[in-house]
C-alpha cells in the first residue's frame, strides 16, 4: 500500500473464537485501509484547526493504514462487568500529527499549531471496562501507544502520549440524583518544533533546526451531579480540572484553571 501510488488492496481478516458463550471471546485481526482526512475530521480532531496550519503542505491528505495486526479478547462476568483487551502493531503512511512552529522576533515569540502527515508505525494496546449495576456506573479506558517516526519532515511533530485514557465513576439514588468523579489522563508527549527567527521588521524569518520539547503529563479531575426534576426535565453540573494543572491536549493550546459549567436539559 502506498499514499501517493493509489494501490486500493489491503488486507481484512477478521478471526474470533468464543471460548465460553456470552462471556469470553478471543479475537484476531489483520487489516488496512486508505482514509481521506476531511477538513471536518481535522477540526474533530482538533477544535482549533485551521487551513493556515498546514502551510507547508497540503490542508488535507491521503492516509494510508499499510496493516494493522491486533489481538485481543473481550466478554463480561455476570452481565455487569465487562472488558474489552487488545494489543497489535501498525504501519501507516501520512498520518496527521499535532506539530508546532515558534516565530520569534526580539524578545518576542508568537507559537503556531501545525498539522503535519508522517510515515510511521505504532504499538498500541487499549483497554476498556466497564461496571453497570442498578445504582453504579463505572468506565475505565486505557490506551498505550509507542509511535516512531519512520521519515523526516520539515515541521516535526509530536508523537501521542504512551499512556492516556480516561475514568468515569456514576451513583445514582433511585435513578433521580446522580452524582460522580472523572478523571482524564496523558503521560509526556515528546516531539519537536520548528523555530523561525527575525532580525527586524523587513527581514525574511529565517528557518533554524528543529528543537527538542516534552508536552508535560496531565490530569483532569472532575466532579459531575444531575438532579432530574421528572423524566423530561433535569438540572446539571460539571466541575473540570480539580488539580488546577495545565492541560495541554493540542500544543501550543493550554487549558489551565478549574472550570464549572452548569445547564438544563429538556427532553421533548
Amino acid at each position: 500500500l502506498n499514499a501517493n501510488k493509489g494501490i486500493y488492496i489491503y488486507p481484512d481478516i477478521r478471526i474470533g473464537f468464543k471460548a465460553v458463550l456470552d462471556y469470553l471471546d478471543f479475537f484476531f485481526k489483520a487489516t488496512g485501509g486508505d482514509n481521506r482526512n476531511s477538513y471536518s475530521s481535522l477540526k474533530d480532531r482538533n477544535h482549533f484547526f485551521t487551513p493556515f496550519q498546514a502551510f507547508l503542505g497540503p490542508v488535507t491528505e491521503n492516509t494510508v493504514t499499510q496493516y494493522d495486526v491486533e489481538l485481543g479478547l473481550s466478554g463480561n462476568a455476570g452481565g455487569r462487568f465487562f472488558y474489552k483487551a487488545s494489543a497489535g502493531y501498525a504501519s501507516y503512511e501520512k498520518r496527521p500529527y499535532s506539530a508546532m512552529a515558534v516565530y520569534g522576533y526580539g524578545s518576542e515569540n508568537l507559537f503556531f499549531p501545525l498539522v503535519t502527515y508522517r510515515n510511521s508505525t505504532a504499538f498500541h494496546s487499549d483497554i476498556s471496562l466497564r461496571w453497570l449495576s442498578r445504582s453504579i456506573n463505572a468506565d475505565a479506558n486505557v490506551r498505550i501507544e509507542n509511535a516512531t517516526f519512520e521519515d523526516n519532515a520539515a515541521v516535526g511533530g509530536f508523537t501521542p502520549a504512551l499512556v492516556r485514557g480516561d475514568i468515569s465513576f456514576t451513583y445514582n439514588y433511585k435513578k433521580r440524583v446522580y452524582a460522580g468523579v472523572s478523571a482524564g489522563f496523558s503521560s509526556v508527549s515528546d516531539g519537536n518544533f520548528l523555530p523561525y527567527t527575525k532580525t527586524d521588521s523587513d527581514s525574511t524569518p529565517v528557518l533554524s533546526s528543529l528543537v527538542a520539547v516534552s508536552v508535560p503529563a496531565w490530569v483532569d479531575l472532575g466532579l459531575h451531579a444531575e438532579y432530574l426534576f421528572s423524566k423530561k426535565v433535569s438540572f446539571w453540573i460539571e466541575v473540570g480540572n480539580l488539580l488546577d494543572m495545565n492541560i495541554i491536549r493540542i500544543p501550543p493550546y493550554t487549558t489551565g484553571g478549574i472550570s464549572a459549567v452548569a445547564g438544563i436539559c429538556v427532553n421533548l
